[in-house]
C-alpha cells in the first residue's frame, strides 16, 4: 500500500500467476498520488505476464525501423508529412511514442551524440547515421 500525502490510499495486488493484478484507489488522489500510482502500476506491469510487446503498436505510419540491443527497444517511424516517431519500450509501461518533425531529429542526434561522448567506460550501441537502416533482424 502507497499512501498520498493528503491521506488517500491505494493497493495493488498481483496475483501468483502474474497475469492479473487487483487495484484498489479508496480517495481522491492529487498530482503527487497520480505519479506514485503510475509509478507502482509501472513495476507491476513489469512483472507481469505477457511481457510488453517486442514491437511498438502498429501504426498507419509510412514506415518502421525497430532496434533492440538487450533489454532496450526503440524504434523510429517516419511519415510521408515530414514527421519522425521515436518509440522506447519500458518493461512496465509500455512502449512510448514522442512525434517530432523531421528537422528536430538531427539536432537530438547530436545531442546524445554529445552527452554519451563523455561515457567513455560505456560501450556505445548506437550511432545516428541517417544513411544507414535499422537492423530488423533481431527481432
Amino acid at each position: 500500500m502507497n499512501e498520498n500525502k493528503a491521506g488517500p490510499s491505494f493497493q495493488l495486488t498481483l496475483d501468483p500467476a502474474l497475469a492479473t493484478a487487483t487495484v484498489q484507489v479508496d480517495a481522491k488522489l492529487d498530482a503527487h498520488g497520480v505519479e506514485d500510482l503510475v509509478a507502482e502500476l509501472a513495476r507491476m506491469r513489469a512483472r507481469m505476464t505477457p511481457a510488453v510487446a517486442s514491437r511498438p503498436p502498429s501504426t498507419e505510419r509510412s514506415s518502421e525501423r525497430t532496434k533492440r540491443h538487450g533489454a532496450c527497444h526503440f524504434a523510429v517511424q517516419v511519415d510521408d508529412a515530414g514527421e519522425c516517431r521515436f518509440w522506447i519500450r519500458h518493461a512496465g509501461v509500455g512502449w512510448i511514442a514522442c512525434t517530432l518533425p523531421l528537422a528536430a531529429t538531427l539536432p537530438l542526434a547530436d545531442l546524445f551524440r554529445r552527452v554519451t561522448s563523455n561515457c567513455a567506460n560505456e560501450p556505445a550501441f548506437f550511432v545516428f547515421d541517417p544513411a544507414v537502416a535499422f537492423d530488423d533482424t533481431a527481432m
